[in-house]
């Protein structure tokens, strides 16, 4: 049987459908709670040099400001520099202040979540999934599906995120 090529961002698409698809209620599972969201706003971000720059996720929300959502399952100080300037993009676009947080997967334990470079302060929140135990999850969700139990919203979102939880299984 052929191989089939999986792309490389497998996590990112999926983890940007489910939240797309749950909204308010993806939020409340990453523990953000904010005013109610509006409506998904466009994530691309063309910019002078005419490059363009694709932001995971942009929340409009009720009270007028937005919600950045990145996923990431690994860090670097370039992600957050990169993300400083996604905001800026986007700030400079609409004038609306913009709040960011960064979902890590259980494999990063520490991110820096603060830039100071002066004059310009900026702050992503990051949420850690390690935080979650991906194992109790498991076992719990097992047994209500073993028993033709139907999964709630939120059910479904631990089912769909928990590749990015911690567990004692070794991931591959």
């Amino acid at each position: 049987m052929p191989k089939k090529k999986i792309s490389e961002q497998n996590y990112d698409i999926i983890f940007k459908a489910m939240t797309e698809q749950f909204g308010q209620k993806a939020l409340n599972f990453y523990g953000i709670y904010t005013a109610p969201i509006l409506r998904v706003e466009p994530t691309d971000l063309p910019v002078i040099d005419v490059n363009e720059r694709r932001m995971d996720f942009v929340f409009l929300l009720q009270d007028g400001t937005y919600l950045h959502l990145e996923f990431q399952t690994t860090f670097s100080i370039n992600d957050l520099k990169r993300f400083k300037l996604y905001d800026t993009a986007l700030y400079e676009k609409t004038g609306r202040n913009i709040y960011t947080y960064v979902i890590y997967g259980a494999d990063i334990t520490k991110a820096d979540e603060h830039l100071d470079h002066g004059s310009i302060q900026y702050r992503a929140n990051a949420i850690y999934m390690k935080d979650y135990d991906g194992d109790d999850i498991f076992r719990r969700l097992s047994y209500k599906v073993y028993h033709q139990e139907t999964l709630d919203d939120d059910e479904q979102l631990q089912l769909v995120f928990l590749p990015l939880m911690h567990s004692k299984k070794k991931r591959t």
